[in-house]
């Protein structure tokens, strides 16, 4: 009986030594109270699969981007349906017409429903108009030359067809001409003549006109009047006269071929409808200058 009993004891004396050596992991700190936040695991960057992977060979060739050139967004913003743009774009593009961007009516109490012009200065030498009634485009015409007529069986002429005269004259040329035309209207007064110092210039091709005011020495008032001189440029830059006008009444030239030296200069061709003309100076108090 002893024995049964010492050996149990014996058995729970090396139990209790051996839970005593078993080891206890310590345990974080509860970090949520502190107000730390808790570590996340660092991500690693996406590696793409293959699904994404672009199978193809590129090449050097680039193709232009299409873009809208904004006829019938334009004509949609002016009061017509899409339906109706786009046949009026269809007649434009015909035409050649680049752009209606600043196209505005001529009339601003005229509507699409009726009849109502619109008009755009495209530059300094183009200006483009073209007319619809009851919502359909019937006329175009650049510069007053007709591009589309409904009345004479539609298309006419492309935009680009339109002549753009040349307008451009150099400060020499001006000079010269200034010059010649004092000696052209010298010998249509018998006393000396004084000018003003408000000159013109015109051109348009080959064809060039000056105008000034101008007084006769007799006229003791000292009334100044309009003097015009009209030129047509001949080969190898010389100029003839072809035309005079004094205070609104034409003469005869009295110089049947006077030559004026042309001193040739490039510039980039331009249109003004008319003659343009630059003014040297103001014109005196009491007289107003006109254009011509």
């Amino acid at each position: 009986m002893k024995k049964i009993t010492l050996a149990i004891a014996l058995v729970v004396l090396l139990c209790l030594t051996a839970c005593g050596k078993v080891e206890t992991k310590p345990q974080p700190p509860d970090q949520t109270d502190a107000g730390a936040s808790e570590e996340l695991p660092a991500q690693t960057p996406e590696v793409p699969s293959e699904d994404n992977v672009i199978d193809g060979h590129t090449i050097d060739d680039v193709m232009e981007e299409i873009e809208s050139d904004g006829i019938a967004e334009k004509l949609i913003s002016l009061g017509l349906t899409e339906e109706e743009a786009d046949e009026g774009s269809k007649i434009l593009r015909q035409c050649g017409v680049p752009s209606i961007d600043l196209c505005e009516p001529t009339d601003p109490n005229a509507t699409v429903d009726g009849l109502v012009c619109f008009r755009e200065k495209l530059d300094d030498d183009r200006v483009l108009i073209f007319t619809m009634e009851n919502r359909n485009i019937f006329y175009v015409a650049l510069n007053g030359e007709d591009l589309y007529d409904e009345d004479l069986g539609g298309f006419l002429k492309r935009f680009d067809d339109v002549h753009i005269p040349e307008t451009y004259l150099s400060e020499p040329v001006k000079i010269n001409l200034r010059d010649k035309t004092e000696s052209v209207l010298d010998k249509y007064f018998p006393n000396a003549t004084r000018y003003y110092d408000a000159w013109g210039f015109g051109r348009e091709d080959n064809k060039f006109m000056v105008q000034c005011q101008i007084s006769d020495g007799s006229i003791l008032s000292g009334d100044w009047i309009y003097a015009y001189v009209w030129y047509e440029a001949q080969i190898e830059g010389e100029f003839t006269v072809v035309g005079v006008k004094i205070n609104g009444q034409q003469y005869a030239s009295r110089i049947a071929s006077l030559v004026v030296c042309f001193l040739s200069s490039t510039r980039p061709r331009g249109f003004s409808g008319s003659f343009l003309i630059i003014f040297m100076r103001s014109p005196p108090p009491s007289v107003g200058l006109q254009r011509v």
